[in-house]
């Protein structure tokens, strides 16, 4: 049987339940590594056949989540083996379903979102569409900034997260996440709540917590490195520390979060 995909598993062990900034990171050269930690601390290779996987119990009538990961088998993979246990990282193939969104409209969210926030390396303002134009927010990510959109009614983009909405039977927090050249909108932290991550433009040099989960940052002795293209889906569970950077030759960078913050699995 064919293998359609290739993960980046690690089982994890999370007992931190909130959002900590700990300090600045520098871009390393990215390799992927697949690998499973079993429960018995022992690693082994690991390459997913998602043809065996069974059915789930999953609504998915509008068919937003089998796009999100590119199949419906890939999608059953996840909720019935991956969900609070393993990071996962999904690389879309040109025989995948199309991702549910692709590219970014950035003049449109600038137009219709009050509540964009500029970042450099962990500072933070607001942007305030009174006193800066959109050339002016333009030259900012330019410069290597970032701009946090968390995404509200009137926003274009609202639509995709309505319809994750109604195929979990809950809500989720949804941010676009956009960057110009090297940039990094938050130093390494980890989040309260599951993360999925979708790429829409450009690409992204990710590095994310490969030992020691539940530990503080200084215990960890392992980072696995993922380059993120358009189109591919990583999934962090909760308390994994991790931080990303706009990935050399590309001047922008765009991917959208789906927090599950009211995660029901």
């Amino acid at each position: 049987m064919a293998t359609l995909f290739s993960t980046s598993v690690l089982l994890v062990a999370i007992s931190m339940s909130w959002c900590v900034d700990v300090g600045s990171w520098s871009a390393v050269a990215f390799l992927i590594t697949n690998q499973n930690q079993s429960r018995s601390g022992a690693s082994v290779a690991v390459s997913v056949d998602i043809e065996e996987v069974k059915e789930t119990v999953i609504i998915d009538e509008n068919g937003v989540l089998s796009s999100l990961f590119g199949s419906e088998t890939a999608r059953n993979n996840f909720f019935q083996h991956d969900i609070d246990k393993n990071t996962v990282y999904i690389k879309r193939s040109h025989n995948d379903i199309p991702p549910p969104i692709a590219g970014i409209d950035m003049l449109s969210l600038y137009e219709s979102n009050d509540y964009i926030s500029l970042r450099k390396r962990g500072s933070q303002d607001f942007l305030n569409r009174n006193t800066t134009s959109y050339y002016d927010f333009s030259a900012y990510i330019a410069d290597g900034g970032s701009a946090v959109v968390p995404i509200i009614p009137g926003d274009y983009i609202n639509l995709f997260r309505s319809q994750i909405e109604e195929s979990l039977g809950q809500e989720v927090s949804m941010n676009v996440y956009h960057s110009g050249t090297r940039a990094v909108a938050l130093n390494i932290h980890y989040d309260a709540y599951d993360v999925l991550v979708l790429q829409l433009q450009g690409e992204k040099e990710w590095m994310i917590q490969g030992d020691n989960f539940g530990e503080k940052l200084g215990d960890i002795t392992k980072w696995e490195n993922v380059t993120m293209m358009e189109g591919d889906l990583l999934y962090l569970p909760q308390g994994v520390f991790h931080a990303a950077t706009t990935a050399e030759g590309f001047d922008t960078t765009t991917h959208v979060t789906i927090g599950l913050t009211n995660k029901k699995y």
